[in-house]
């Protein structure tokens, strides 16, 4: 893991944890191991919502304080990054490796979509843009592992 550049985290095997301080600048996730392609994914640095009460209890203050230090930031609680094997012995097994990312892709963002429909029901608050970009990540995600089965290669001597 990268951040501006400086390697700040390294996991040795997967699964793995590791913390990282919080931080207005992005992250960049690499995932390499033999016989598997690069993964590459960054990490983007949001918004945290403690900071509208921040706000309100802090002032502008406190808010330029927390700014400046990248407090009131937050990563990805976990990501998931799935390696794609250099080639495939058959189409079968290319389609099943594929078809297996998909079907992770819409568990994890059915799991989203229900939190998000939580959030909405006890906060009475307007579900329509957080689930809209949901699924809009969940088809860009689609797309993403339909072009890489499109670009896999199938090398029966792997």
């Amino acid at each position: 893991m990268t951040r501006q550049g400086a390697t700040i985290a390294v996991i040795k095997s997967t699964p793995g944890t590791v913390t990282i301080g919080k931080s207005k600048n992005d992250v960049t996730v690499v995932c390499t191991k033999e016989k598997y392609l690069e993964e590459i994914r960054p990490l983007s640095s949001g918004f945290q919502g403690m900071t509208l009460g921040n706000i309100l209890l802090g002032g502008i203050i406190g808010v330029a304080i927390d700014a400046g230090s990248g407090a009131i930031n937050k990563y990805p609680d976990t990501i998931a990054l799935i390696l794609d094997p250099v080639s495939f012995p058959t189409a079968d097994a290319r389609d099943n490796h594929y078809d297996a990312a998909i079907a992770r892709l819409n568990k994890d963002a059915d799991k989203a979509v229900t939190k998000q429909q939580q959030v909405c029901t006890n906060n009475d608050t307007p579900c329509t843009s957080p689930l809209k970009k949901i699924e809009e990540a969940r088809l860009q995600a689609v797309e993403d592992i339909e072009g890489r089965r499109r670009s896999a290669t199938i090398d029966a001597m792997s």
